[in-house]
């Protein structure tokens, strides 16, 4: 039964309700059916107030001694109030509306605004009960045992007698589609923020996210919990039964842990749905709660957490004739440490229902949503089927079934068909088919549901479900292509290590999960420092990309076409292995003189040994010095390590010295067998310092062949030494 008021009750619960705001109300008045559109100044409202900016804080009215017993509130006009009274946030489906007036701050209710867009029925219709004003919904906030309500204090049957906080922020909005409010209660501070999300099955910006965010601002930890209180109110419906799997909550019940659904769904008639509400429970940034209570909104309206209900009782409020339902959200307590948090979240919104057949009606959601058809993400989903008997007549033999497209199938062993003897009319009953989509999947997919009964001809509903391309890596490899020795070799031979990039994208719609990407290096390139040659990301959405990076030396002990390999595994998508080839110039020999040193005196002998790094292989080498004879004086000369094997030299013949001219010439060695280690000498030279003065060690003439008689390419580091007086 709708909550209606006389015209003359509603002028004396609006005259009570604005008196309530300003003096301690009458208890009998409360026992009446809660006054659903008389605002604050007495007067009933059926359109909601505009959305307005956020007020400043205002002090609360001073309570006036109570009216006595049989006092007409209408009497004593209330004070009036001019203030902005609520704020809204909106689109063209969905708003939402928080208090902002000096009494029930904080508190909010939900509307559609077009709604559904393929329904004009639904249009600026409630969701959660409200007119101008919203007091019906509250939360209450649970700290070591005493009961806290958020925002505002009230006059109101719903929380009177808890206790409240200090506010710290009062409701304002953030951005377009969001408001927060913020209360301190003792050493806890709770943050609520009311925001427009997309929903979790249409993606469409339909959907209410409400989220508590509480800090224990204390030194010691405190226990806390959370009851959300949301009163339902369907189109025109305020008893409106709740739709929990295959079950229809039509009296008061409890789930609890596992039991808690998924989402529920509430509608005000399958017949002719005006409007589709849908609670969701579980899924991607929500917190499951640990109890949901299905029972009439004096109770926990009354009872601000423990309410006794009573598994089957009605959702008639207590000595009243009118039927209101609402739900309540249980967070139980739990342990917040000193300066730790707990984040509570929950989802609103619209649902989509198409209804066919005036005899037969059957009806389901329009939409099943996005479905990833990655091979670790395939999970059942249960459509629902709603199927009333809307006529006065009986049905018999009622046959409903269930045709899946390719793509799609059954999770279970299901034929897909449920019958029934016998449909009484104005009969309900929900079906379920456990249905999951097939790893690799694709595309828009059509399901058929049809209903016959004996007396009807038979009636389709289709279903719609995008089941999202499964995920797939695309790599591109960003390396250099070629390596060469570098002018320095501050880094090494090659200079500085090169960046290796791996570019991953997921050219699938559906996620990819626990991409590893190993980077494997051939001989001859090398990690400079520590450095993981495995990296990972956790979770690439569908058509998104990632960048892994390395950094690589070559090390000159190989060269060419080197490849670089990328093994490439997931939990979502097949491995793969990608290569990619880097070219690595052979090292120029690089010759320099050792021994020699920069300063010397008169007198004094030294080594000076020609010395090669990075060579490969030597067949021969041919060569003169020379040198300022005014300075150095060359005493010998004999072949380096180069042209011994196995601990015996190879033939070599002295070269001529002449220190008149300051030249060595003559210097020749050769070699028929590899090298066992790419570096050694050419020749030893003895010098000695007869003079003051500089001079070079400077190489003339240098012929350097390999094995096969090939031309040896080189660089030769400069070398002066200087000679002080003594």
């Amino acid at each position: 039964m709708m909550k209606k008021l006389t015209i003359a009750a509603a002028w004396l619960a609006a005259a009570a309700v604005a008196l309530s705001l300003f003096a301690l109300p009458v208890r009998g008045a409360e026992e009446r059916p809660k006054p659903r559109i008389a605002d604050v100044n007495g007067v009933l409202n059926s359109e909601p107030t505009p959305a307005v900016s956020a007020p400043a804080a205002t002090p609360s009215p001073t309570p006036t001694p109570a009216p006595a017993e049989g006092h007409s509130p209408a009497a004593d006009p209330a004070p009036q109030y001019d203030g902005p009274k609520e704020l809204v946030i909106s689109n063209d489906f969905i708003s939402a509306h928080v208090n902002v007036m000096p009494v029930d701050t904080g508190r909010f209710l939900a509307r559609t605004v077009k709604g559904d867009p393929a329904r004009d029925t639904d249009d600026s219709k409630i969701l959660i009960y409200g007119g101008a004003l919203p007091w019906t919904s509250f939360t209450t906030i649970r700290i070591d045992g005493k009961n806290y309500v958020f925002g505002g204090s009230t006059h109101r049957r719903a929380g009177r007698d808890a206790l409240y906080g200090e506010p710290v922020d009062l409701p304002r909005t953030s951005g377009a589609n969001a408001i927060v409010s913020r209360y301190r209660m003792e050493d806890v501070e709770v943050t609520q923020t009311l925001s427009i999300v997309s929903g979790p099955v249409s993606k469409l910006n339909d959907t209410i996210k409400i989220s508590y965010d509480i800090r224990n601002l204390g030194a010691s930890p405190r226990k806390v919990g959370v009851r959300a209180v949301i009163d339902t109110f369907l189109g025109s419906n305020d008893g409106s039964p709740f739709k929990v799997g295959e079950s229809s909550v039509t009296s008061e019940a409890e789930l609890t842990g596992a039991d808690v659904p998924e989402y529920w769904i509430a509608f005000d008639s399958l017949e002719d749905p005006g409007v589709v509400a849908r609670g969701t429970l579980r899924g991607p940034g929500l917190t499951t709660p640990d109890r949901v209570l299905f029972a009439n909104w004096g109770k926990v309206a009354d009872n601000l957490w423990t309410v006794h209900h009573t598994p089957g009782g009605s959702f008639q409020r207590e000595n009243e004739d009118d039927m209101d339902s609402a739900t309540a959200l249980y967070w139980d307590e739990t342990v917040v440490p000193p300066q730790g948090e707990l984040q509570v979240a929950t989802l609103f919104g619209i649902d989509y229902l198409d209804v066919i057949g005036d005899v037969l009606s059957i009806g389901a959601n329009r939409h099943l949503g996005e479905w990833s058809t990655a091979k670790n993400q395939i999970r059942p989903y249960t459509l629902y089927a709603y199927v009333a008997n809307s006529s006065n007549i009986t049905l018999n033999d009622a046959l409903i079934t269930i045709d899946l497209p390719a793509g799609i199938e059954f999770a279970g062993r299901d034929s897909g068909v449920r019958r029934f003897a016998k449909l009484e009319p104005g009969e309900e009953a929900t079906i379920g088919w456990v249905i999951r989509p097939k790893p690799g999947a694709g595309g828009e997919k059509e399901l058929t549901i049809s209903g016959s009964a004996r007396e009807v001809d038979s009636v389709h509903l289709k279903i719609g479900v995008t089941l999202l391309s499964p995920p797939d890596v695309a790599t591109e490899v960003v390396a250099p292509q070629r390596v060469s020795r570098a002018a320095t070799r501050e880094y090494g031979p090659y200079g500085p290590p090169f960046h290796v990039q791996l570019k991953c994208k997921n050219t699938g719609r559906s996620p990819l999960d626990g991409l590893k990407v190993e980077l494997v290096l051939p001989e001859g390139l090398e990690f400079p420092r520590i450095q993981k040659a495995e990296q990972s990301y956790r979770r690439l959405d569908g058509l998104q990309e990632v960048v892994f990076s390395w950094r690589v030396s070559a090390n000159g002990e190989k060269s060419g076409a080197l490849p670089l390999k990328f093994n490439i595994t997931s939990e979502s998508a097949e491995d793969k292995t990608v290569t990619r080839e880097v070219t690595v110039d052979p090292l120029p020999v690089a010759m320099g003189w050792t021994g020699a040193p920069a300063e010397t005196y008169p007198g004094m002998f030294f080594t000076a040994e020609l010395f090669v790094t990075d060579i490969e292989q030597i067949g021969e080498a041919d060569m003169t010095v020379r040198f300022n004879a005014d300075v150095l004086q060359a005493v010998m000369a004999s072949q380096g390590t180069l042209f011994v094997e196995n601990g015996q030299p190879l033939p070599w013949r002295d070269p001529v010295i002449d220190n008149k001219l300051g030249s060595i010439t003559g210097i020749k060695g050769r070699r028929s067998s590899p090298l066992d280690i790419k570096e050694g000498s050419i020749v030893k030279i003895y010098f000695r310092a007869i003079g003051p003065g500089e001079s070079g060690i400077d190489v003339e003439d240098m012929v350097l062949k390999d094995l096969s008689g090939g031309n040896i390419e080189y660089s030769l580091e400069k070398t002066v030494v200087k000679s002080r007086e003594e």
